[in-house]
C-alpha cells in the first residue's frame, strides 16, 4: 500500500505558548505531517510572535475572527481549511489547548485509513485521549476489530457521530457536500445523517492540555483571569511517552480504555484526577460565579423567572 500522507489543521486563537508547544509536540511525533495552523485573529504579542517564528514546515493562515460567537471564528475556519487543502489522504483538525503524546507514523495513518476506507469514507474518527470525567457518559464499546470504539449512549448525539477533533478522508468530506455549522451540536446532528457512529482509536494519539487558559467569545473576564492564576491554569505540559510506554500502551488489553489521567502524565508536578479542562470543571459554583460576574443582569433575571416557576408549578401542583 502507499504511503497514507495527513494534513494536520491546529485551530489557534491567543494561546502562543500552547500553541508553540502543540506544534513541536506534532513534529515530535509524527515529523512527515503537513502542518496547518489556523489562526482566528490573534492580536496578543506572544501568539504574534510565534506564528512569525514558524519555518516553511507551518502553513499559517489567518482569517479576522467573530468576537461575538461563543466559539469565534472557529467553525468558519474549519470550512476555509477544509475548502484550501493541499492533497492528502487524511485531514485532522486540532487545537491549540492539545499536545501529541506518543510516537505515530506510516502503519498508524494505513490503520487510520483502512478504518475510514470500511465504511467507504463516511465516517469520522477521534484521535484524542479521553477525559477522566466523561468516559462514563459514551459507554463506549469495542468493535469487533478492536481498533476502535463506538457510543452505545442513544441519549447523546454529540460525542456519539461528532467531535470538533477528528481524523476524516477529505475526499469524503467533499463529496458530501459537507460544511461545518455554528456549533458541536449542530454538526453531530449532520453528521448522524451522512456519517456512521464516530470511531474512537483504541490507540490515541493527541490528548487536551490539562488547565488552560481558555476564552468564551474571545474575551476572558476578571473572574476567569482570577480563577486561572490561583489554581496555576496555563501552566502544564504533558510528556511524550517514551518508546517502551509506547510499546507498553500499544500492548495493553483494548478492554482498558486510553483515559488521560491513568495514561498520561504533566512534565512538572501532578494533578489531582480527574483533570480540570477550563475552570468550569474545578467546582459547581464556579459556573453560576462566572455569570454572576460577566453578564450580572442577565444572570439574576435568568435565576429570579427560573425560581419563579418553579414555585408557581408548586403552588399549582399543592391546589389540584
Amino acid at each position: 500500500m502507499n504511503s497514507v500522507s495527513l494534513v494536520v489543521v491546529i485551530l489557534s486563537y491567543n494561546r502562543g505558548k500552547n500553541l508553540s508547544l502543540c506544534v513541536d509536540s506534532l513534529r515530535s511525533c509524527s515529523p512527515n505531517s503537513r502542518i496547518i495552523v489556523f489562526d482566528d485573529g490573534s492580536d496578543d504579542a506572544e501568539t504574534q510572535d510565534v506564528l512569525t517564528s514558524f519555518q516553511s514546515d507551518v502553513t499559517v493562515l489567518q482569517s479576522s475572527g467573530r468576537p461575538g460567537e461563543l466559539h469565534g471564528g472557529l467553525y468558519n475556519n474549519m470550512n476555509k481549511a477544509l475548502q484550501n487543502l493541499p492533497d492528502c489522504d487524511l485531514v485532522m483538525f486540532a487545537q491549540d489547548d492539545m499536545q501529541f503524546v506518543r510516537a505515530f507514523g506510516p502503519d498508524d495513518l494505513s490503520c487510520y485509513s483502512r478504518l475510514i476506507d470500511s465504511a467507504h469514507g463516511m465516517v469520522l474518527l477521534y484521535p484524542v485521549f479521553l477525559k477522566e470525567r466523561t468516559v462514563k457518559e459514551l459507554q463506549l464499546k469495542l468493535s469487533l476489530c478492536k481498533k476502535y470504539y463506538t457510543s452505545e449512549n442513544s441519549s447523546i448525539c454529540t460525542g456519539r457521530f461528532y467531535s470538533d477533533v477528528l481524523i476524516a478522508s477529505p475526499r469524503a468530506l467533499k463529496a458530501a457536500e459537507w460544511k461545518f455549522g455554528e456549533g458541536e451540536y449542530e454538526n453531530a446532528e449532520k453528521a448522524s445523517q451522512i456519517f456512521g457512529a464516530m470511531r474512537y482509536l483504541v490507540n490515541p494519539i493527541v490528548a487536551y492540555v490539562p488547565r488552560p487558559k481558555s476564552y468564551r467569545r474571545r474575551k476572558r473576564n476578571f473572574a476567569m483571569i482570577m480563577i486561572e492564576r490561583l489554581f496555576r491554569f496555563g501552566n502544564y505540559q504533558l510528556e511524550k511517552m517514551s518508546s517502551s510506554n509506547n510499546a507498553l500502551f500499544l500492548a495493553r488489553s483494548p478492554s482498558v480504555l486510553p483515559v488521560a489521567e491513568e495514561h498520561l502524565k504533566v512534565t512538572v508536578g501532578s494533578l489531582k484526577s480527574p483533570w480540570a479542562y477550563s475552570v468550569f470543571d474545578l467546582n459547581p459554583i464556579v459556573f453560576p460565579l462566572y455569570h454572576l460576574c460577566e453578564r450580572p443582569r442577565q444572570y439574576l433575571s435568568y435565576q429570579f423567572k427560573k425560581r419563579f416557576l418553579a414555585l408557581r408549578h408548586f403552588v399549582q401542583g399543592t391546589r389540584k
